[in-house]
Formats: C-alpha cells, sequence, structure tokens
C-alpha cells in the first residue's frame, strides 16, 4: 500500500517555576550590564548647513580627471547624503554606509561599512573595490545642481556623480511615501496563479508606480530586470514602513511580508528612457484548506507545492479560495513517490499540474519539551524542496524538510517568526554550496571544540541570509538528545543597523550524532537594556560603528540570562529536550 509518511510531534507543555527563582537571585547578585553609551558627534556649523543633505548622486565616472573611467555599463554605483554625517549608498553590488565630515570645500570619510555579496561580472567587481578606496581618500569636492565632484589624491583623482533622479517630484531621501503621488497601477494575478509579469517603458528619470495586496506571512518576491539595469526597485507598505529602498543593492527583493495590507512597488528610472520588466510572485505558507483532511497548502514560486496527510491511494477533492481571490478546487492525487498536484479553475479547465514533489524527511518524529512560559502550541510543517533557480535566489535553496513553528510566543514585536528546522544535512549540502559550507564550519567546531569566546568569524547560521551579520554574542555548545551544536545571539542586516530587541535572536545550530540531520533554531529574544525598534536608538551609534558593536557586544556578554525575554535558561532548555527520531 502506498503511504505518505509525516511528521509526529511530541509536545509536553512544562512549567517553568523553581529555576525562575534562581534567575532572579542571579540577577541580583549580577546585574545586567549597562547600555553601552556612544558618543554622538557634533556636525560644525558648516557642516549643519551642509546643502548636500538628503541629495542623492549616480556616478557616471572615476579616475584622472583628465582620463576618468566610465562607471561600468550595467551598473548603478549611488551615494546618499543621509544626515551632516552620515552617508549610504549602493557600491554596483554591495551596500554601504560611513561617517563624514564637511567643512568649507573639504569632505573626509570616515571607515565604510558594507555587505559581502559577490558580483557577477568581474568590471563590477574592480569598479567597486576602485570606488571604495576612492571614497575613503576623500579630499574636497565641488558641485553644482547637476554635477557632484569629490577628488582624492590630491587632485589627481576624482568621483564624477549626476544626480540620481533630479526630476522626481518627492523631496530629497523621501523614497518611502506612505502613498504614491499618482494613482498606480494594482497588479492582478491571472486565475490559478501565484504571480504576474509587467513589461512596460518608463520616460528617462521617471518613476512607475504599482499596488499588490498581500498578507502577513506570505513570501514576496520582486525583480525588476531592464537592458542597461538602469530602473531600480522601492517597495513601501500602505502603513509606510520600508520594504526596499531603490539606492540599496540590485533591483530585487526577497522575504516574509509584515503585515496585511497594499504593498506600494516603485519602477525608478536613474538613466535614460528605456524598457523594463517587472515579476512579481507571492508564496503563502501554510494556508489550510477547508475540509475533514489533514492538509495544508503552500505556493511555491511559479508552481503549486503541497504537503499532505491521508490515506493512501485517496483522492481528496476540497474546494478553496486561492491567495489571488479566485475560486476554484484542487484534486490531490497521491502516488508511491510523492503527490501531483492539479489546479482547476472554476470552468473545469486545468489551470496547473505539479510534477512530483519528493515528501518532507520521511518516517522522522520530532520530540520537543516546551516550557509555556516560551510559547502556548506549536504547529508542525513539511515543507517542500527549493532548488535555485533564476527566480530562486540561492538563499531561498533548501531541501525538503521539517518546521516546528512556535504559536503564543513569549516576545511577539519582533522582525522574526520563533521556530525550530529540521534539515537532511547531505542533501543540503548537495544542492547549496553555501548551506555546504555552514556544515562543514559545525563539524570543524564541534570536531575541534574551541573556546566559543575566541571565534571571531560568524559562526553558523541555517537557513541562509542575504544580510551580514550585525552582532555575536553569548556563544556556547549545547547538547540534545541525540546531537550537539552552537548557541548564541546574533542579528543580521542589509546595512549597518543598530541592535534593537525586534531585529535580535538566539539561534542554535547542530547536527545529530550521526551527522544526519540539521537542525536550526531561531528564537526572536528581547533584552532589557537595548532599544525596542532601530528608530528607538540613540543618534550617533554610527559614528564609529565598529566601536558600537563592540560596546554592545561586551554588554550582551555579560548580560544574565533573566534580563531577556524569553528567558536564555528557557530556550535552552528547549534545545536540550529535542531528539530527533529516523527510521
Amino acid at each position: 500500500m502506498n503511504r505518505l509518511h509525516h511528521l509526529l510531534l511530541l509536545l509536553v507543555l512544562t512549567a517553568v517555576s523553581a529555576c525562575a527563582g534562581n534567575d532572579d537571585a542571579g540577577a541580583a547578585a549580577s546585574p545586567p550590564a549597562p547600555s553601552p553609551t556612544v558618543q554622538t558627534a557634533v556636525p560644525t556649523p558648516s557642516a549643519a548647513n551642509n546643502t548636500l543633505v538628503g541629495s542623492e548622486w549616480r556616478l557616471v565616472a572615476l579616475g584622472p580627471p583628465d582620463a576618468a573611467t566610465p562607471a561600468a555599463p550595467g551598473s548603478t554605483t549611488t551615494l546618499t547624503f543621509e544626515s551632516p554625517v552620515r552617508i549610504f549608498g549602493s557600491g554596483a553590488c554591495n551596500e554601504y554606509s560611513a561617517d563624514y565630515a564637511m567643512q568649507d570645500d573639504t569632505i573626509s570619510v570616515g571607515q565604510l561599512i558594507s555587505t559581502e555579496r559577490a558580483c557577477l561580472e568581474q568590471t563590477t567587481t574592480a569598479q567597486e573595490q576602485r570606488y571604495y578606496e576612492a571614497l575613503r581618500a576623500a579630499e574636497s569636492f565641488t558641485h553644482t545642481a547637476d554635477q557632484l565632484t569629490i577628488h582624492y589624491d590630491g587632485g589627481q583623482g576624482a568621483l564624477v556623480f549626476e544626480p540620481l533622479n533630479p526630476d522626481s517630484a518627492e523631496s530629497p531621501g523621501a523614497d518611502f511615501p506612505a502613498f504614491p503621488p499618482e494613482e498606480p497601477e494594482r497588479i492582478q494575478f491571472d486565475e490559478g496563479e501565484t504571480g504576474a509579469t509587467i513589461s512596460a517603458s518608463i520616460a528617462e528619470r521617471d518613476r512607475a508606480y504599482y499596488v499588490l495586496r498581500a498578507f502577513e506571512g506570505q513570501e514576496l518576491t520582486a525583480e525588476i530586470t531592464s537592458p542597461n539595469e538602469d530602473v531600480l526597485l522601492t517597495i513601501v507598505g500602505e502603513d509606510g514602513m520600508p520594504i526596499k529602498r531603490y539606492q540599496n543593492g540590485p533591483p530585487a527583493w526577497n522575504g516574509a511580508l509584515p503585515a496585511t495590507q497594499d504593498y506600494y512597488i516603485e519602477a525608478v528610472s536613474v538613466g535614460p528612457a528605456t524598457t523594463y520588466v517587472l515579476t512579481v510572485q507571492v508564496r503563502e505558507d501554510a494556508a489550510q484548506i477547508p475540509g475533514d483532511a489533514q492538509s495544508y497548502i503552500t505556493l511555491s514560486q511559479s508552481r503549486l507545492a503541497q504537503q499532505l496527510r491521508l490515506p493512501a491511494e485517496e483522492i481528496a477533492v476540497e474546494s478553496i479560495t486561492a491567495p489571488a481571490t479566485q475560486d476554484g478546487t484542487y484534486v490531490v492525487k497521491l502516488i508511491a513517490e510523492g503527490s501531483i498536484y492539479e489546479f482547476h479553475g472554476r470552468n473545469g479547465a486545468v489551470m496547473q499540474v505539479s510534477d512530483p514533489l519528493p515528501l518532507a524527511p520521511q518516517d522522522v518524529d520530532v520530540n520537543v519539551e516546551l516550557p509555556e512560559t516560551v510559547a502556548l502550541s506549536v504547529t508542525v510543517s513539511s515543507v517542500a524542496a527549493m532548488t535555485q533557480t533564476e527566480e530562486a535566489p540561492f538563499w531561498s535553496v533548501h531541501p525538503a524538510h521539517v518546521e516546528l513553528a512556535l504559536n503564543g510566543y513569549a516576545h511577539p514585536a519582533t522582525l522574526h517568526q520563533p521556530r525550530i528546522v529540521v534539515y537532511p544535512a547531505a542533501p543540503f549540502a548537495d544542492i547549496s554550496e553555501p548551506a555546504a559550507a555552514h556544515i562543514a564550519a559545525l563539524e570543524a567546531l564541534l570536531r575541534e571544540r574551541p573556546d566559543l569566546a575566541g571565534v571571531t568569524d560568524t559562526l553558523p547560521l541555517l537557513r541562509l541570509l542575504n544580510e551580514r551579520r550585525t552582532v555575536q554574542a553569548l556563544p556556547q555548545y549545547l547538547s540534545f538528545a541525540n546531537g550537539s551544536g552552537i548557541r548564541y545571539l546574533t542579528q543580521y542586516d542589509q546595512a549597518a543597523n543598530p541592535v534593537s530587541s525586534d531585529a535580535l535572536f538566539y539561534t542554535f545550530q547542530g547536527l545529530t550524532n550521526d551527522g544526519a540531520y540539521y537542525v536550526a533554531a531561531i528564537f526572536p529574544v528581547a533584552q532589557a537594556d537595548l532599544p525596542a525598534t532601530a528608530a528607538e536608538a540613540a543618534p550617533g551609534y554610527a559614528d564609529n560603528y565598529q566601536a558600537y558593536q563592540a560596546e554592545v557586544e561586551a554588554a550582551l556578554n555579560t548580560a544574565v540570562a533573566a534580563s531577556f525575554t524569553p528567558n536564555l535558561d528557557a530556550l535552552d532548555s528547549i534545545v536540550q529536550s529535542v531528539e530527533i527520531v529516523a527510521p
């Protein structure tokens, strides 16, 4: 008999009582470390009157003034004067930020902080490196409404910029209006589809506006392509929350949406009149199908992917409403190797048929004890594999795996979803070189057991993130029922942002003793001395960002477990209770 294998979660709710008193005693003996203090730079009078503040520029040439090299074709290098003491932009492949000082016609730029993505073109890599070196060596500048020139190396070199968007109706720096200045085009998906592709033309330095309705927790992938890569992407929520700045990196974004609302998508031309293609995909995680069957649906890039628990050889027909609001019928046919999924439109026509999909790791049981001081319940999901395609970037690649999402979590004001994920290690390494590197790094740490306090390299982290580590603290080894790993606190960002309670998280990265399964936990944590959000951070943290990072890490490393929500001891107990039962 054909049978779909599924997960069994043994959930034991245990109250944390006696240990709470011990935490309080520990807090009394060792009070939490105070918040790190950061010196705030005071601009000079000329800096305070800096007319460049709020302006945005695009690099057009660099090198000797009489023989400058034009910017690499298809690249977009930007410079934004965010404040009298801070700049940021895109080096073509990576985002950067730095502090700067300005006096009369002189300018100096401090240490650059940038992401570390690899460029696809060697010429772009070389240009980005030259640009960073020249910017760090900046000495003086001249500017008009149409051009900014930054001189370096005693006047032997120059960075020549033009306005990024001089004809924009928005004021400088206002790249995130809560509502667009003109009526946007609403993106509609065809019946049965989970995405749309829009081909359009755009005038020189113009903007085009679109709007898409989406739901909290859905995964949005948006990308703009253009012949010269000079049409950029902005995404902002109806509530004004920025999702993607056009100045930051390539015109593409992928991530989970924070709220149910309209999302405004903006195509921003920074060059001559051209054409572009906007591609939008929406993936819905674990939207339950009405009916008696224990079944969940996942929309994955351009096709339907689903994991079901149903009797063998049974055909289940359920009427549902698709995320694009079209009514339809899903017909699910079970086969030995996996499942085939068909989507039928209202007229009965077959809209979509999937290939057979592999099931999540078969016959794997996950046992865990969940203290009610941390969360109230857990939802178990089987997640289909995602391989790398043009639409799916490297950080979205993963094998079929198991996810345990925590519900009623003790720290709800967070950017992350609390969860435990169990990946099959070898299949993950086979389909993802970055994942293979993280797995190998964890194996080496567990084999050699160095003092983690002395490890300055970024510790292993799956799932993969298109971001850079901001902070890393309180690392230690932990064992679970049939494996071991490391736990630590960290925060990842695409820019040099302050450490805050809505972005900080506890993570555990471990392997079963036989190396077959990789266990990754992400538990958001708040800390009593950290700002609740980045917006509430004290000004001046970026004046010397490396010193700020060091102070925050030192404060976190001396903070007691009870100063965090949830308590770190309770999170450790969850990890230590995990048991992976394989066939």
